[in-house]
């Protein structure tokens, strides 16, 4: 029998839970989206009159920027003003009437102007480099083992050889039509349970093309590590866990590259939490990469920490300074460094597709923004406004747009499901001019490959050696002049709202592209 203290302490569980989920959490705005130094509003309505106390952070792992209590009116929406005055994304957390069941709204502030706190360490490539020469030395030695067969494709077991001893093990599906065939790499994401990579047979079935899927694990995908994460020494760059995952990725890449019936040139990477973190670092440190596509990637912005600010997963500085960001382990933070996305991210050169939802607690969307503002190619950037650590539907129908509209192979497949090309944005062609002379640029931005005149767009200066005058950085056509000689990146930018509010994930598509100018 169920002792009665027992009974009465669930109902109110239940009582308390079913209460705070009629909580109706806002901001002002619909979009979530406000500029440095704008005053915004978290709305909170409830169905009966009920005390909400609050915190607003920047991070579950962080110090509350500021905490209060609210009174809250039956059906009254009750505003609490807040300001930020850098670029970030801040979360407005409830912690009552359940403090078992905590809720996030969020709102974001300049998000495209987000920054890095810590610039590159000077052998970066030069410590990637040496990784993949070691790597480089070992023969691939890939043992297949078929599982299964139909009409269209033929599924495999896999495993190659690799660094340490260690084997890459996952899946790899291929058409059974003639080849050649592009390629799509799938990383997985955090996970020592076994099937954490699956054989991904669709884009063999749909798309002609070549489907690998691999664990970061040295046993067989179906099967559960003993050792999982270990050896992990995240004081010493070297010894990292994910130094061997890196290198899994890249082995795969090797192994794929070998094939004969790849047609060498398309290959695409794409990956979930940490198998976006690991994506970026692939294509970040492999030419090989064409395209990629991530969902909420890990790795963004290990220092973040050490400035009270939300670091990603898997939180390498505030593990080792026990949830003290006074208390920073030197030797962790810099050896964090070679495993962090922003750097990554600024040697990326390929299309990118990325989805993030802000009220994600796992791999905050702050620095998901920081790291993928440092990637200068064509982006479209999915934000999931009311959603946390996942992937809305129109991410995962959008990354197949993504790569029919970039990649000819997926575009002249004979058996493809998807048409749509999606949301796309063109800076138009990369010029040239003289200091002072005003130079015509127009981007234009796409949806299914129409323009479209309607959503708002924007120009501004990514980088270059001194000032640039727009003459309306609003508009599609515009002109700009420079007072220096030098190179100057501009981004072109434009917001899709249509989905805002007809999608329970509160989808802003966000289309960007880049032009290099030249002033003599």
């Amino acid at each position: 029998m169920i002792p009665r203290i027992v009974l009465h302490i669930f109902f109110a569980l239940i009582a308390c839970t079913t209460l705070h989920a009629q909580l109706d959490l806002r901001t002002d705005r619909i979009d979530q989206m406000y500029e440095v130094g704008e005053e915004m509003n978290f709305v909170l309505t409830n169905p009966t009159d009920t005390t909400i106390s609050y915190d607003i952070i920047f991070g579950t792992r962080n110090t509350p920027i500021e905490s209060g209590k609210v009174n809250l009116t039956a059906g009254h929406p009750t505003r609490i003003p807040f300001t930020l005055h850098e670029p970030g994304i801040a979360m407005l957390a409830t912690r009552d009437p359940s403090p078992i069941n905590v809720r996030y709204v969020a709102a974001s502030f300049s998000p495209f102007d987000i920054g890095i706190f810590e610039e590159c360490p000077a052998d970066f490539d030069s410590f990637w480099e040496a990784q993949k020469s070691e790597l480089g030395a070992i023969p691939i030695d890939a043992v297949l083992t078929p599982l299964d067969t139909t009409p269209q494709y033929i599924n495999y077991r896999i495993n190659l050889a690799s660094v340490d001893n260690r084997r890459v093990y996952g899946y790899i599906t291929v058409p059974t039509k003639a080849g050649p065939y592009p390629a799509i790499l799938t990383l997985p994401p955090a996970g020592d349970n076994p099937s954490i990579a699956n054989p991904e047979p669709t884009f063999s079935q749909n798309y002609d093309a070549i489907s690998m899927s691999i664990s970061i694990h040295n046993v067989e995908p179906d099967e559960l590590d003993p050792n999982s994460g270990f050896p992990n020494n995240p004081a010493v760059r070297e010894e990292y866990y994910y130094r061997t995952s890196i290198l899994a990725a890249v082995r795969s890449l090797d192994y794929i590259f070998s094939r004969p019936d790849f047609d060498g040139q398309t290959m695409v990477v794409t990956g979930n939490s940490q198998g976006g973190g690991l994506t970026l670092a692939l294509a970040g440190i492999d030419q090989r990469v064409s395209l990629i596509s991530v969902a909420n990637p890990a790795f963004c912005e290990h220092a973040a920490f050490k400035y009270s600010r939300a670091s990603g997963f898997p939180y390498f500085n505030v593990i080792a300074a026990v949830n003290d960001p006074n208390n920073i382990d030197e030797d962790v933070f810099r050896a964090s460094m070679y495993y962090d996305a922003k750097y990554f991210a600024q040697r990326i050169k390929v299309p990118c597709l990325v989805t993030s939802g802000y009220r994600d607690i796992i791999c905050p969307s702050s620095g998901v923004f920081g790291a993928i503002n440092q990637l200068h190619a064509p982006k479209v950037f999915v934000h999931g406004t009311r959603i946390g650590h996942s992937a809305p539907d129109q991410y995962w129908s959008g990354r197949l747009s993504f790569y029919v509209k970039h990649l000819p192979a997926f575009a002249n497949s004979t058996i493809g499901q998807v048409r749509s090309t999606g949301y796309t944005a063109d800076a138009g062609p990369d010029t040239s001019g003289d200091i002072n002379q005003a130079i015509s640029i127009t981007g234009t931005a796409f949806l299914d490959d129409t323009p479209n005149t309607t959503w708002p767009a924007r120009w501004d200066l990514v980088s270059g050696p001194g000032s640039v005058l727009f003459g309306d950085p609003k508009q599609r056509s515009t002109t700009v002049q420079f007072d220096q000689a030098g190179t100057y990146v501009l981004r072109f930018s434009a917001d899709a709202d249509d989905l805002l509010s007809s999608t329970t994930a509160g989808i802003l598509y966000t289309v960007q592209d880049y032009i290099e100018i030249t002033i003599d």
